[in-house]
C-alpha cells in the first residue's frame, strides 16, 4: 500500500491482533508459542519500517528469529530479555540457553510515556533519577532475580528502543 496512513493503519489492527494471539497463549500458558508470535511482530513491523526505503522490486527478509535458535547462541552466563508491548498487557521473556520463561508487565501506554518522558529529559541534557528508577521498577524489577551476576542482552520494543540498556 503506497500511502502511509492507510499502511499504519492497516498494521494498527495486524499488531492488534497480534497482541489478542499474544495474550492468548500466555493465558494457556505456552510461553513458547507466545515468544514466536512477538518475533513474528517484530518482524512484520521491521518489514513495514524499512519497504518504503527499499529499490523497486528489493524483497527484504523479515526474518524472525526462533526460539531454539536464539538459545543455542546463549551460554549459561547469559540472559535475553525480550519485550513485547501489548495495548492491554505487556511481557519480557527471559530466555536462557535451557528454558525460556515471561513475566507480565504494564501496558505498552505506561512504558511508554515511561521511556519517552526519559528520553526527553535525556534529550534536554537533563538527569532524571526518579524517571530512570520508575522506568528500571517498571521493566527490570520482574527481572531482577533471572539477571543479577549474568551478561544481559536486551531486545526492547517499541519506545523502550530509545533506552541504552547498557548504561
Amino acid at each position: 500500500v503506497p500511502d502511509y496512513d492507510l499502511r499504519a493503519s492497516y498494521f494498527s489492527r495486524i499488531r492488534y491482533r497480534y497482541d489478542l494471539k499474544l495474550a492468548v497463549e500466555m493465558k494457556t500458558g505456552d510461553v513458547a508459542a507466545a515468544f514466536e508470535t512477538a518475533e513474528a511482530s517484530r518482524a512484520r513491523s521491521f518489514f513495514e519500517l524499512i519497504r518504503n526505503r527499499l529499490p523497486a522490486g528489493a524483497a527484504p527478509e523479515g526474518e524472525m528469529l526462533p526460539l531454539a535458535e536464539l538459545q543455542k547462541e546463549l551460554d549459561a552466563n547469559t540472559v535475553a530479555l525480550e519485550y513485547s508491548l501489548g495495548r492491554e498487557a505487556s511481557y519480557v521473556f527471559v530466555v536462557t540457553a535451557d528454558g525460556i520463561r515471561a513475566m507480565p508487565l504494564a501496558g505498552r501506554a505506561a512504558i511508554e510515556a515511561a521511556a519517552r518522558g526519559l528520553y526527553g529529559k535525556w534529550s534536554a541534557r537533563q538527569d532524571s533519577p526518579a524517571m530512570s528508577a520508575e522506568l528500571g521498577r517498571m521493566v527490570l524489577g520482574p527481572v531482577r532475580d533471572s539477571i543479577r551476576g549474568k551478561r544481559v542482552v536486551v531486545v526492547p520494543d517499541g519506545a523502550l528502543a530509545y533506552i541504552p540498556f547498557d548504561a
